[in-house]
């Protein structure tokens, strides 16, 4: 494969942003020999990360995560401790994805490991409130990529806010794709941050099709605010087993359930 593909760009770039979480900040001839690639594509990859701003250059040649990203990459490592899952349900969310269709996807861990597989559909356009989807997609042409933009959001890579609701809510989306903190096929999508709950919201007033993503260990949660209806489910892709009795619900309400 073609070491610009834009595969090869995003795994790259990923990369720069785990080297920078582990290390603190790195030089350009450092990061290039650590990424086996010129010092001029890690400039270009930087500029561009810049511009999406999940790097900054801190003088003297070093470049850092931009501030708070360094404890917030950690973090989502934490949560991400089912990574393998989370790969799972994301090659089965691919799928449901058609060439040219405008997508929504919120700052969860599901959604990031979604945005990674997306390369090969062309003529995507992809709405988030993430900071760190946007540096994966921006690579090569193909993808159009729209951030929300509003106030970061410690801890989660993530934009809120009443101007990231505005730019979401702008949109007609053929597929929204969204997680949270608990998922119930009685309740819905249920949280604990009314900002997050906000956004998630806005992405599914005017979706066509909403599909959330849910790992086996918050099905069949409830979180103490509601976010989204169960009725609003399109489909459901989960790391559970079919006879799981949260699937064998959301199938029994007419929910496509698929399970990976």
């Amino acid at each position: 494969m073609p070491r610009n593909s834009r595969k090869n760009v995003e795994m790259r770039r990923a990369q720069l942003l785990e080297l920078l979480a582990l290390k603190g900040q790195m030089s350009i001839e450092a990061l290039a020999a650590q990424l086996k690639v010129s010092t001029m594509t890690v400039r270009r990859d930087v500029e561009q990360m810049e511009k999406n701003l999940t790097v900054e250059r801190l003088g003297s040649g070093m470049i850092g995560l931009r501030d708070r990203l360094a404890e917030d990459l950690e973090y989502i490592k934490r949560k991400a401790s089912n990574r393998r899952e989370q790969i799972l349900i994301a090659r089965a969310a691919v799928s449901l994805i058609e060439p040219g269709q405008v997508i929504g996807l919120d700052a969860s861990v599901s959604a990031l490991e979604l945005s990674r597989l997306l390369s090969s559909k062309r003529g995507l356009t992809v709405v988030t409130n993430s900071l760190l989807i946007p540096s994966l997609l921006g690579a090569g042409e193909g993808i159009e990529v729209v951030t929300a933009g509003g106030t970061l959001r410690n801890g989660s890579l993530s934009c809120v806010g009443t101007f990231a609701c505005q730019v979401i809510d702008s949109f007609v989306y053929d597929k929204v794709f969204l997680s949270d903190l608990a998922v119930d096929a009685q309740v819905g999508l249920t949280d604990t941050e009314m900002d997050e709950i906000m956004v998630k919201q806005s992405f599914v007033n005017n979706a066509k099709e909403l599909i959330v993503l849910v790992d086996q260990a918050r099905l069949g949660t409830i979180a103490y605010k509601k976010c989204v209806p169960a009725d609003r489910i399109s489909k459901l892709v989960t790391d559970a087993p079919q006879n799981h009795p949260q699937v064998l619900e959301f199938q029994k309400r007419g929910v496509e359930v698929i399970c990976v």
